[in-house]
């Protein structure tokens, strides 16, 4: 049986806010609206950030990082009520819902 940790989450990407390119204070930073859930809780439509130099950020690249409606199992870390930081991706479908 697999053995889950406490940060592991499943997210449904809803929406791409930003997507990796720096801003205007010179910072990279993905932003998805996604559903977000663990094996005990469904936390509803959340917001996800993730940094563009992330180790685990080429498992995307066989999807041309293309996040939109991808659901991804994730290591995260809960900011606060509403938003959630990835720390590594574990795996993604790969054939997102249409």
């Amino acid at each position: 049986m697999e053995e889950f940790m406490d940060n592991q989450y499943t997210i449904s990407i809803i929406e791409v806010i930003s997507d990796g390119k720096l801003n205007i204070h010179e910072f990279g930073e993905y932003h998805f609206k996604a559903n977000v859930y663990c094996r005990k809780h469904n936390f509803g439509k959340c917001d996800v950030y993730m940094i563009k130099d992330l180790p685990t950020i080429h498992k995307m690249s066989q999807f041309n990082y293309n996040f939109e409606n991808r659901t991804i199992d994730v290591i995260m870390e809960k900011s606060d009520n509403n938003s959630f930081t990835i720390n590594e991706i574990l795996s993604i479908e790969k054939n997102p819902p249409n």
